[in-house]
């Protein structure tokens, strides 16, 4: 009974700030504390889109993979130029929320590519 307690304890210790932070909504915040919460946010969306990668390199051809890290390492030097550039003038933490916006887009698009069923696509390994 004690080790189904401190499983469940730390179960909620994980999970619940994960909870809490996918519902939260930074802008409502004000100074460090947002700030904080768009790169909390920004370091889950990485790691999803990370893992989105990985299944997807371990799931399609050998023939399609350079293609798809050379994708990526191009897609991460875009989005952290582009943030870099869009804010230089500015205040450059607002980078965090531009970087976390292509983030969860890279995210949409590489689920999408997984799901997607059509003529021509890549094939993978459902």
């Amino acid at each position: 009974m004690k080790t189904f307690v401190h499983i469940i304890v730390l179960f909620i210790a994980i999970y619940w700030p994960t909870a809490i932070l996918a519902n939260t909504d930074c802008n409502a915040l004000s100074g460090m504390p947002m700030y904080g919460c768009f790169a909390d946010k920004l370091a889950a969306s990485e790691k999803r889109v990370s893992a989105l990668y990985r299944k997807m390199i371990g799931s399609m051809p050998q023939e399609y993979r350079e293609l798809l890290k050379r994708s990526q390492s191009t897609w991460l030097a875009y989005r952290d130029a582009q943030c870099a550039f869009q804010f230089a003038a500015d205040d450059p933490r607002r980078e965090t929320p531009c970087r976390l916006q292509m983030t969860e887009e890279r995210e949409r698009v590489l689920k999408e590519e997984m799901t997607e069923e059509c003529n021509g696509c890549i094939p993978y390994k459902r």
